[in-house]
């Protein structure tokens, strides 16, 4: 199966993790390299490998501007280790059916949450967010609801950290994180 997955490792992939202006350095770089050691003929051989990386400073700089505050992730991660489930639970479950998704809450098993929108389905494991560090037993939990109720993809939601085995399992098996950033980027400011 053909996968449009970028590897992480491509310098495109890293330089849209770097700030935009990054990318606009290597841009002039290249710009400046090529009018230095091409001939004038070949010059614009050296522009067009060059016009890549004003796009990704664009993608990088709009990724940056929606991205939220320092101030507004902490303020997010605090509130959100204050909620007990319930409240937790109706504020993602709000955030998502105004984004547009179908909610439903789910009860034992893997996963708290699926979600749907349009003909793609996430589960999504919720309830253990205010662990400090959460070991591998509930991604192969979450990974088990997956497959069971048919979903696309999976999401697992955590203010603190996952093990190194947990963090592994996720990224092989395509298990979505979401920490706070995530949170504060779906949850309304309070």
């Amino acid at each position: 199966m053909f996968s449009f997955k970028m590897s992480e490792n491509s310098l495109f992939a890293i330089l849209l993790r770097k700030p935009w202006w990054v990318s606009g350095l290597v841009t002039l770089g290249v710009v400046a390299i090529s009018f230095a050691i091409l001939p004038p003929r070949f010059v614009i051989f050296g522009l067009a490998v060059a016009l890549p990386f004003p796009v990704i400073a664009a993608m990088a700089g709009w990724r940056q501007l929606q991205a939220p505050s320092a101030a507004r992730v902490e303020a997010v991660g605090e509130r959100a280790a204050r909620m007990n489930w319930k409240q937790f639970a109706d504020e993602l479950e709000a955030a998502w059916t105004a984004r547009g998704f179908q909610v439903e809450r789910l009860e034992g098993g893997g996963a708290d949450f699926e979600l749907t929108q349009g003909w793609r389905k996430t589960v999504v494991s919720a309830r253990r967010w205010k662990t400090r560090q959460l070991g591998a037993e509930p991604v192969r939990a979450l990974l088990s609801a997956r497959e069971a109720r048919e979903a696309q993809s999976a999401t697992i939601i955590v203010i603190g950290e996952l093990s190194a085995p947990a963090r592994k399992l996720a990224k092989e098996r395509s298990v979505e994180v979401m920490d706070t950033v995530g949170l504060a980027a779906i949850l309304p400011p309070r």
